[in-house]
């Protein structure tokens, strides 16, 4: 593990385990191209691995289980098949069920944590910062310590290093990535440890509450950090003060908490191919390596979606680059890789037009790769071509099958049009999937009908669905302007890093058909749930690309299904 660069970029437990996290190999990737002595190291697989292990798994399983040997073969033996390029469907779900058992054990042992293998859940007091300092310095119930230096990550890791960056993009990793600031911080006092990411972004407006934390670490940059981590990492190794970079927040000599936050930064940045370095590619949990790709980097073109927090932190400082420069980037990972398989993140939504233009230029250059890609349905574009140039599926944010309620989330879409194109993108025999947001406030029943007179009208042409609850999320519309909805939120005071909010109904309450029945309904609807219900969205994608089209895919998960 020993490396040579004076900054180091981690990502921390407890990411998603079927595709490589993209902040940091982008953050590496741009840093490189500006002359920095720079890696990235995704410490998350290698932590499901350590706690899937059998040296890990002995001490935690009770030793009067008879069958604890077997056990823990069949787990070691699922581990392969998650990465066997050859595994059928399901064993792979079957696979992923015998991981979840293990981390139903692990769970058992460290009680204070719900377990599996998408995500690490504190059962307690999650968004309360007094909480996770409590156990960031739990030995007895906080397994990411037994990891770090079971692993030896300190040393291996950090001694070489003058600037360590931990990039902490959701909850599940604020436990793990502060514990490992820790004890960085307690064995290399002098070394700087910054953290950023999107979570820590999110909360920001609330640092002078859990400033306290900063006892773990030295920096935050908040939002796009490319520059702004940029211009740290030069001012630190010349030993220069940094107190006046925007957009980071520290601890100054007074030991006040000082946030130098501007959304109105100017200066532009260019997009560097993402650098993979670090990144176990072949150790996911997914039966192909999928390389994740961004097409573009900037605030959705609608931006207006009440329900949606996906634009906060998003500046538009990026530079638009052309298809050809686009291309260019994917020949390039595409060959150093070996891999023609391509997870497109698109966030800002594109124009159908630009779908269409980027597909004839794939085609043209003969580039021969298999991708998917979330997708806003607009209006009409020519899915044949997407298809040819190796679309295999569209993941399609739907929502609702309700125009009311598809209004008063702001969604910018109509039903009629939902409707028209996935029929045509399930006649190109791109492979369909829809999410759809449930229990929506003030969400009638009669809307919920129309929702599941959409699923099934539309079940020949949709191929998989995902249902989602309604989450009230921080800096939402909804969560800003709560008395447009007619709901009330609930803040504790005590929740000081809190992302996500319970809320009250106002006025007239009438009952909610729960995502419960939606399940039910789909379970009906489509009998090989059982195959794609089963299996995270990046897993699917790679089962799809075995199969020329939806249609063969679909009949043959039907066929799974019934054995």
């Amino acid at each position: 593990m020993s490396r040579k660069s004076k900054t180091l970029l981690l990502v921390p437990p407890y990411c998603y385990p079927f595709s490589p996290s993209l902040g940091v190999p982008m953050l590496v990737g741009y840093l490189k191209s500006r002359g920095l002595d720079v890696e990235g190291q995704d410490l998350s697989i290698e932590c499901q691995e350590y706690f899937l292990g059998e040296k890990f798994l002995r001490r935690i399983i009770p030793k009067h289980d008879v069958s604890s040997n077997e056990f823990i073969s069949n787990v070691q033996n699922s581990i392969n098949n998650l990465r066997d390029s050859k595994v059928i469907i399901s064993k792979y779900i079957q696979s992923i069920k015998t991981i979840n058992q293990a981390y139903n054990y692990i769970s058992q042992y460290y009680s204070k944590f719900k377990m599996d293998i998408y995500e690490v859940i504190l059962k307690e007091n999650q968004a309360n910062s007094y909480s996770i300092r409590e156990l960031i310095n739990d030995r007895r119930n906080n397994p990411f310590i037994c990891f770090y230096e079971d692993m030896n990550i300190i040393e291996d890791l950090i001694k070489d290093r003058t600037i360590i960056g931990i990039s902490i993009c959701n909850r599940s990793q604020i436990i793990p990535g502060l514990t490992l600031a820790k004890m960085i911080k307690e064995q290399y006092p002098q070394k700087h440890v910054c953290l950023g990411g999107s979570f820590l972004s999110i909360i920001k407006e609330s640092y002078n509450d859990w400033g306290h934390l900063f006892d773990f670490f030295d920096s935050i940059i908040v939002g796009e950090g490319e520059e702004v981590l940029n211009k740290l990492i030069r001012y630190i190794e010349d030993s220069e003060d940094f107190s006046h970079l925007e957009n980071v927040i520290f601890r100054d000599k007074l030991n006040n908490v000082v946030a130098n936050l501007n959304k109105n930064i100017k200066n532009r940045i260019s997009i560097a191919i993402p650098d993979f370095t670090g990144f176990p590619l072949d150790k996911y949990f997914v039966p192909d390596k999928i390389i994740p790709y961004v097409i573009n980097r900037e605030k959705c073109i609608w931006s207006k979606c009440a329900f949606c927090v996906h634009d906060h932190g998003i500046t538009n400082l990026f530079e638009k680059r052309e298809i050809d420069q686009i291309i260019d980037d994917i020949l390039v990972l595409k060959e150093k890789y070996r891999t023609d398989k391509f997870d497109f993140i698109i966030e800002n939504g594109l124009s159908p037009k630009f779908m269409v233009k980027f597909s004839q230029r794939l085609i043209e250059r003969d580039v021969g790769i298999k991708w998917r890609s979330h997708y806003r349905i607009q209006e009409s574009v020519d899915y044949n071509t997407m298809k040819k140039a190796g679309c295999i599926a569209l993941y399609c944010g739907v929502e609702s099958g309700s125009q009311k309620i598809l209004n008063k989330m702001d969604k910018g879409c109509k039903v009629s049009v939902y409707n028209e194109e996935i029929k045509k993108m399930n006649d190109a025999k791109i492979w369909v999937q829809i999410s759809l947001i449930v229990e929506f406030p003030h969400e009638e029943p009669e809307e919920s009908i129309k929702t599941f007179q959409f699923i099934s009208s539309n079940k020949n042409d949709i191929n998989s669905i995902k249902v989602n609850k309604f989450v009230l999320s921080r800096n939402s519309v909804i969560w800003k302007k709560p008395w447009l909805f007619k709901i009330k939120v609930i803040k504790n005071d005590k929740d000081d890093m809190a992302i996500d909010y319970e809320y009250k109904l106002e006025g007239n309450v009438t009952p909610i058909i729960k995502a419960e029945k939606y399940d039910v309904l789909i379970s009906k609807l489509y009998p090989d749930k059982v195959i794609w219900g089963n299996i995270p969205g990046t897993a699917l994608f790679a089962f799809l690309t075995r199969y020329k089209s939806s249609h063969e895919a679909k009949e043959c998960f039907i066929q799974e299904a019934k054995n």
